[in-house]
């Protein structure tokens, strides 16, 4: 009997999950995703450019993705929107003259995937140079990891 209640709890929180109940507006990815708006948005707006980036991020899936994960193409899709984005403990948000090409283009060559990918195994140094990169194209980027240990949660921000 306590076996069929326990299957039947974690059927239920399952199909829960599968639901849009509190949150009717969100796709997935802005869940897996910390997403915040940089500029004053209305809630609409926020939403509007949630779906567009979820869609995008879904559509461009394939043998010529432009970025290896889902999270990482939401994120190039919301930070040109004027969004910051939190991946692997980075928080980034972009210059307002960037596109979402550009962002894309940017997360490429700073090689963002290997924070994603390997965040635990990742080599220091490596997290340090893609954090610079981001940095000297003009983002503005904090280390989550490097939060102040007295709980302020202000970030430490990562010098260039």
């Amino acid at each position: 009997m306590l076996t069929r209640l326990a299957v039947s709890l974690t059927l239920t929180t399952m199909l829960a999950g599968c639901t849009t109940g509190s949150t009717p507006d969100l796709a997935s990815l802005r869940r897996e995703v910390n997403v915040t708006p940089t500029r004053g948005l209305l809630e609409e707006q926020v939403s509007t450019d949630d779906r567009e980036c979820a869609a995008w991020a879904r559509a461009t899936k394939g043998q010529n993705e432009p970025l290896p994960t889902a999270e990482l193409r939401y994120s190039a899709c919301m930070i040109p929107k004027g969004y910051r984005v939190e991946l692997s403990m980075v928080r980034i948000s972009g210059p307002a003259e960037r596109t979402q090409v550009n962002v894309v283009d940017d997360m490429q060559r700073c090689e963002l995937r290997k924070l994603v990918e390997t965040p635990t195994s990742l080599d220091p140094g490596v997290r340090k140079r893609t954090l610079d990169c981001f940095t000297a194209l003009g983002y503005t980027v904090s280390d989550a990891s490097l939060e102040k240990p007295d709980g302020s949660g202000r970030p430490s921000p990562v010098k260039p």
